[in-house]
């Protein structure tokens, strides 16, 4: 159904601590799809990422585009290239008072 569902809440977000500054090529999303219905609140999702956890970068905001994931027909992921930046955390975050769930988020590393 879904990995993580927040509050209805300002901002809300979720963010992964990659442990160290590492080189990033892209992170995949995958959006809840149960009911299909509640696909579209994922649809202006920001990636905002940081070295400190202090100061954040946006590198993504979504086009306003519905996107699905496993428990659709194409199974396919959202797919952000992210072309080498670097980050210890990254956040995906939704503006605006809203609920945020998302069923799973997939952070690829670049080569070094």
């Amino acid at each position: 159904m879904w990995g993580f569902h927040t509050a209805e809440e300002e901002n809300p977000w979720w963010q992964v601590d990659l442990g160290e500054v590492a080189p990033l090529a892209q992170i995949r999303v995958w959006n809840r799809c149960e009911p299909e219905s509640m696909a579209h609140r994922a649809s202006r999702f920001r990636i905002l990422l940081s070295a400190d956890g202090g100061t954040w970068q946006q590198a993504y905001q979504h086009d306003g585009t519905v996107f699905y994931g496993y428990h659709m027909p194409d199974r396919h992921p959202l797919a952000v290239d992210l072309s080498g930046q670097r980050a210890r955390f990254v956040r995906i975050q939704l503006p605006g008072k809203v609920f945020l769930h998302l069923d799973e988020v997939e952070v690829i590393r670049a080569d070094k």
